[in-house]
C-alpha cells in the first residue's frame, strides 16, 4: 500500500471513531518504513498523546531537520512541552 492510501486509510478510521486502529495503522506502516516522514507526521496529527505527538515530530526531525511541518508543530507546542530542539541543529 502506498503511504497516501495508508494515511487516507488512517484518517478515514478517525473519522469513523476508531482513532486506536488508525494509530496503529500507521506505527506498522512505520515498521517497514521508519524515515517516512508523512506517517510520521500523520501519527503526529492523529494522536491523543502529547508525548506520542511530540516523540513524532521530533523523528521528523531527526529524518529531515528542515521539514517546517513538523518545525511549525513543535515550535507551537514548545510553551506546552519541553522539546528537545537540538535534533534540528544536527548533521
Amino acid at each position: 500500500m502506498k503511504t497516501q492510501q495508508i494515511i487516507d486509510n488512517a484518517f478515514e478510521m478517525v473519522r469513523s471513531g476508531k482513532r486506536t486502529e488508525a494509530c496503529l495503522l500507521l506505527r506498522s506502516s512505520l515498521d517497514s518504513a521508519p524515515k517516512n516522514e508523512a506517517l510520521w507526521l500523520a501519527l503526529a496529527n492523529i494522536s491523543d498523546s502529547q508525548r506520542e505527538r511530540i516523540s513524532c515530530l521530533e523523528q521528523i526531525l531527526q529524518i529531515n531537520p528542515r521539514n517546517k511541518e513538523a518545525l511549525k508543530q513543535v515550535l507551537q507546542g514548545a510553551g506546552q512541552q519541553t522539546i528537545d530542539l537540538s535534533i534540528s541543529s544536527r548533521q
